[in-house]
């Protein structure tokens, strides 16, 4: 019987939901840049840790992170960590530290809004007199934190002009407020002739890969001359501006020596 009592009692210990204890180590507060934030193990742990294991721990309340970076520099291992829209690490003490390499521990919650960032625009926003083949950002711009991300947008576009002729208009994701960084991630609308046009416009999905938080905007442009103005149409459709969720990436259990999944090269790897 004492046997078996052991082994049950090793079986209900291994068995916590997905989770893995830490209890051993001693998780500081390092630094908070809401929505991202570090902390500090003391000893090198970028063997154990990587990027995509969930984090579960408790400072008043239970609360949940993604590890989006693992780095070692003597004598801790920071760990980067993602609190999504419901979380935030605070200075203060980390008791009941777990991690999991399953997608989805016991407790952790799925709910993909959760662990999204976007910026909804629900006015209009234009450009008078716009230069052809200069790109203005009229669209807005959001903050990319660290991590891996499947990044859209979906909005309405408007061109117009004072006489009958060809009408263009472009959208693009970009680094940078007055350029394009990528073409395979800019969308266009246009006609031969006529004095307005509006339209759509939708790019279902890049990939970024960031260690390093990246501020994202959605310009415009039109190729054509002596246009009246070019706006985003807000008040008709939400521009929807970087809708970016954060990707689950799986692991082998060799994690912490293998690459991140190939990011798309519309942006740069920082």
């Amino acid at each position: 019987m004492g046997q078996k009592s052991e082994r049950i009692q090793s079986l209900e210990n291994a068995d916590n939901g997905g989770w893995i204890s830490a209890v051993e180590e001693k998780w500081t507060f390092s630094l908070a840049d809401d929505p991202i934030y570090t902390l500090a193990i003391p000893g090198d742990f970028s063997w154990k840790y990587c990027r995509g294991q969930r984090v579960r721990l408790q400072q008043g309340s239970v609360k949940y992170f993604i590890i989006t970076g693992v780095g070692y520099s003597s004598p801790n291992t920071t760990l980067t960590l993602y609190g999504g829209t419901d979380y935030d690490l605070i200075n203060s003490a980390i008791i009941e530290p777990y991690f999991s390499m399953a997608k989805a521990p016991y407790g952790f919650p799925l709910d993909e809004a959760k662990w999204r960032v976007e910026c909804l625009v629900t006015t209009d926003c234009s450009q008078a007199s716009p230069v052809a083949g200069t790109w203005y950002n009229k669209g807005g711009s959001l903050a990319v934190p660290i991590g891996r991300w499947r990044v859209e947008y979906a909005a309405e576009l408007e061109v117009t002009r004072a006489t009958a002729g060809a009408l263009d208009i472009f959208a693009t994701l970009s680094t940078a407020d007055s350029s394009e960084v990528n073409k395979e991630i800019t969308t266009k609308i246009g006609i031969s002739s006529g004095v307005s046009m509006r339209g759509s416009v939708t790019l279902c999905g890049t990939f970024l890969s960031l260690s390093a938080r990246l501020t994202c905007y959605l310009n415009c442009k039109t190729d054509q001359a002596s246009m009246t103005a070019i706006a985003f149409k807000g008040s008709e459709q939400k521009t929807k501006l970087g809708r970016c969720s954060l990707i689950f990436y799986e692991y082998p259990a060799a994690c912490c020596a293998s690459a991140p999944p190939p990011f798309h090269p519309s942006f740069p790897r920082l």
